[in-house]
């Protein structure tokens, strides 16, 4: 019973609001714009989210794009600026790093760089390559590594080093070992490095 008396309380207040004149009529109008607020605010926000994120994506894409554009055009540049070279300059690039693993070139180049430094080889290690099928292209830098023991005096293991970094192969020294000969006054040097081919 008291519910009931005050609900009608409320609605005694509220029933001379919706029988005045302007209420009935804009209350309608009014009515359908909070609706239509209500509906852009909880229906069409994720669908502007949406929206703003594939625009990003899509702008991130065009990037991306002119990036792959302009690394082609660089490409095709640089192939026409190989294709001018001398002849004898190609050739010598080919032969500093090859379309193909080539270990002979390389065995000689080290064992070459030894000999006329008269340094003793103690051992040549190259670790196992891939070797790549006759119908692949050579586009890829891959690496040759080999580990290579030496022994003779320090002047002569430096040359031997020297003329290996400056050998017609392409080959770089990533580590360096000297050690004293405990039964000789000779010293060891291991060296290691990597040559280079195209894969």
């Amino acid at each position: 019973m008291n519910n009931q008396h005050r609900y009608s309380r409320y609605f005694t207040y509220i029933a001379p609001i919706l029988r005045a004149p302007i209420v009935k009529t804009y209350g309608s109008l009014i009515l359908s714009i909070v609706v239509v607020a209500i509906f852009i605010l909880f229906a069409i926000k994720p669908t502007i989210g949406t929206i703003l994120v594939l625009q990003k994506n899509l702008e991130n894409s065009k990037q991306v794009l002119a990036q792959i554009i302009q690394k082609s055009k660089d490409l095709s540049e640089a192939r026409k600026n190989y294709q001018s070279l001398d002849p004898a300059i190609r050739q010598k690039i080919d032969t500093t790093i090859p379309p193909v693993p080539n270990l002979k070139t390389v065995i000689a180049a080290l064992e070459q760089n030894a000999l006329s430094n008269q340094a003793s080889i103690s051992a040549l290690q190259i670790d196992p390559i891939s070797i790549p099928n006759a119908t692949e292209s050579a586009k890829n830098l891959t690496e040759i590594q080999f580990t290579f023991t030496l022994e003779g005096s320090y002047n002569n293991l430096l040359n031997t080093l020297n003329g290996i970094k400056n050998s017609s192969r392409l080959i770089s020294v990533t580590g360096l070992t000297l050690n004293k000969n405990p039964e000789s006054s000779s010293i060891l040097m291991q060296i290691v490095g990597k040559a280079f081919f195209l894969k």
